[in-house]
């Protein structure tokens, strides 16, 4: 038994609380007003036998409405039955898990326990009798806050609006929740057991499932229709999920899955699933090339889910917060224009070996789409086109410090280098199709052209090379003797000529 002198005075009258309004829960503690009770009942499942299933909901209703109010205090009334219940409930707060609850009793309870979790660092729920004396009748709950505890008001003022935005949706999906509550993980491992023998055995093409409520029908079709999506499954099914998925993907291949449902009454519908097979054209046309194909695409998926675990194994040695602060400073770096660099500092084995992985994870981004979820998916994609725009993402390492070392993300341009006419290609594949003779052959020309002439001199004298030259050798001499016969007459050349003859001599 916990008594506390320190807390705050005890409410009274509170209009929050069902104490004056709920005629029905007058009547029942006075039905149920056992004295005594605390001393007789030893367990808490002996206690529950006495009490009616109304009452112990009601009971555990006003402990909720407590819970999510901002009051710290709440008095019961003088009444044996109600201060065993919560003394049982304070003292082992398990109690809330009994078994014989009842499925509302059982939905209230979670809550509260939902709550008290939440709220296990701020404040501890106990109970003392008023003015701290133990022999006084009145009980009063407590919330008791930890010294050091922040933000007690805004935290308190939070959880109701969240206590209340749950009632009202509640209220509204009220018949819905109860529903929810068949599937249970029993009724998920035997239907999807069944409907995975289903769809490996060939001999089978009907599948007629039982009469079920429509929140049943709903997950099966679901599980049918999605049974890709890794966001919504349970881990501890996670391996038949996936068994389903690769037995569709592979099956889908000869047949195609009609689902059919239907309703046999207001509450009932009936599922059928069929395999329908597929056209013998498309199908049995090239047994071989099929089967060939059925193999390659087996492989794929094989391959590919082999990538997705690698990928995501990467990525689940980290934390979560690390992954998603991570991609959000490369989307504010790769966006930003004005920054060159970014560096991770101190990142340990672990978290080196992910930002290492950063660009294959955004390449492969649509690959692994079912296994993100959607926010990590979107910062991938702001990456990517970033990445492919304008932009290289490099990394570089630092050597190890204190088994840590230090990541640095560059960003270099893409440069585009100026290409060739788009008429040189073809030129070129032109020219060099021509055969020896055609490169050899004589061009045509129009001998009234001025152009034409000029360039059909060139072309002679070019393949006359050794003529030319003889000739203009000729033409030379020819005009260098001409100047000796008319020049050497001349008196200066033969004064010249006399004295270079004297010289010989």
């Amino acid at each position: 038994m916990i008594c506390d002198n320190s807390l705050l005075s005890p409410i009274q009258n509170d209009t929050n609380l069902p104490f004056s309004n709920s005629t029905i829960f007058q009547k029942s503690l006075e039905l149920e007003n056992v004295e005594g009770m605390e001393n007789e009942i030893t367990t808490f499942e002996k206690f529950l036998n006495v009490l009616h299933p109304k009452l112990v909901a009601d009971y555990l209703k006003l402990a909720l409405l407590f819970l999510k109010s901002s009051q710290t205090s709440l008095t019961l009334p003088n009444v044996s039955n109600l201060k065993t219940f919560f003394i049982k409930i304070v003292n082992n707060p398990n109690n809330l898990g009994c078994t014989m609850f009842d499925d509302t009793s059982k939905q209230i309870a979670m809550e509260i326990n939902e709550i008290l979790q939440y709220n296990k660092e701020s404040y501890q729920f106990v109970y003392a009798y008023d003015n701290g004396n133990c022999s006084q009748k009145e009980l009063v709950l407590k919330k008791k806050y930890f010294e050091g505890s922040s933000n007690l008001l805004e935290r308190s003022s939070h959880d109701n609006q969240v206590s209340i935005a749950e009632d009202n949706v509640s209220k509204n999906q009220g018949g819905e929740e109860r529903q929810g509550n068949l599937i249970t993980s029993d009724f998920k491992h035997q239907w999807l057991t069944t409907t995975l023998s289903f769809i490996k055995n060939n001999k089978l093409s009907t599948l007629e499932y039982p009469e079920m409520p429509g929140a049943c029908t709903d997950f099966i079709e679901y599980t049918i229709n999605h049974c890709n999506n890794k966001h919504d499954i349970d881990l501890n099914l996670k391996p038949l999920y996936a068994s389903i998925w690769e037995a569709m993907t592979i099956f889908k291949l000869k047949y195609d899955f009609l689902l059919k449902s239907n309703v046999r009454s207001s509450n009932t519908v009936q599922l059928t699933l069929e395999k329908i097979p597929k056209k013998q054209d498309s199908v049995n046309t090239n047994p071989e090339g099929n089967k060939d194909k059925s193999n390659k695409s087996a492989k794929r998926l094989k391959e590919r889910q082999k990538m997705i675990k690698k990928k995501t194994a990467v990525m689940d040695a980290v934390p979560i917060d690390f992954v998603m602060d991570s991609l959000k400073r490369i989307v504010e770096f790769m966006e930003d224009q004005f920054s060159a660099s970014i560096v991770f500092k101190n990142v340990t084995p672990k978290e080196w070996k992910f930002l290492m992985n950063v660009k294959a994870i955004v390449r492969n981004r649509h690959i692994l789409i079912t296994e993100l979820s959607p926010a990590m998916n979107d910062l991938l994609k702001r990456i990517g086109a970033a990445n492919i725009n304008a932009f290289s993402l490099v990394l570089n390492e630092n050597t190890f410090k204190n088994k840590k070392r230090n990541v640095t993300l560059e960003k270099i341009p893409k440069y585009i280098t100026q290409t060739s006419p788009k008429n040189s290609p073809q030129l070129n594949r032109s020219i060099s199709r021509c055969s020896p003779q055609e490169r050899n052959a004589q061009p045509t020309f129009d001998e009234s052209s001025p152009s034409d002439k000029l360039l059909k001199a060139l072309t002679t004298s070019t393949k006359n090379d050794d003529c030319t030259s003889v000739s203009s050798m000729e033409i030379k001499s020819q005009s260098t003797s001409g100047v000796n016969e008319t020049d050497l007459n001349s008196p200066s050349l033969k004064s010249r000529h006399t004295s270079i003859e004297r010289s010989r001599r």
